[in-house]
């Protein structure tokens, strides 16, 4: 687990671009606001001619807000498809979490400035947001990569 829920892997693919976006299409669901579960499917998102942005579909038991968000780039070179892939927060995580780490840092720093003194209330709530984010993030960094994987290097 790093500091920064910010994660990066490549694959090396035996076939071309267009058989890794058969494989995704086939795979993938469109996006749809709220809409994050499929019996059929692994991933929803958005796909390009060379590109996707994609997470991997949750149980219907079981919710993640933090559910990571997996970028990819698909370049061919002739004999092989390299898939260079970047998995962070969604926007919406990122956004709420700076809304919240924020808040509790002025409260902080006011209740330094005022009192002189550590307000651990607020830093409690700071590391809170934090390790929530982390853990969340990290639980299902794990999983999305296997899932991955398991999609486009496995031969049919």
């Amino acid at each position: 687990m790093k500091f920064i829920p910010f994660y990066q892997f490549k694959l090396k693919l035996p076939y071309n671009k267009d058989e890794a976006l058969s494989r995704l299409y086939d795979n993938t669901k469109p996006s749809s606001f709220g809409d994050t579960h499929s019996r059929t499917k692994i991933f929803y998102g958005t796909l390009t001619d060379s590109s996707f942005k994609i997470s991997k579909i949750l149980k219907w038991y079981y919710e993640n807000s933090f559910n990571p968000l997996a970028i990819g780039k698909l370049t061919d070179d002739g004999y092989y498809c390299h898939v260079n892939v970047v998995v962070r927060p969604t926007l919406s995580t990122l956004i709420f979490m700076f809304i919240w780490i924020g808040f509790f840092l002025k409260g902080l720093v006011v209740g330094l400035i005022v009192s002189n003194t550590i307000i651990w209330f607020n830093l409690g709530f700071v590391a809170f947001g934090y390790i929530l984010l982390s853990i969340g993030f990290w639980i299902e960094v794990p999983k999305l990569e296997i899932a991955m994987r398991k999609l486009l290097e496995d031969s049919d």
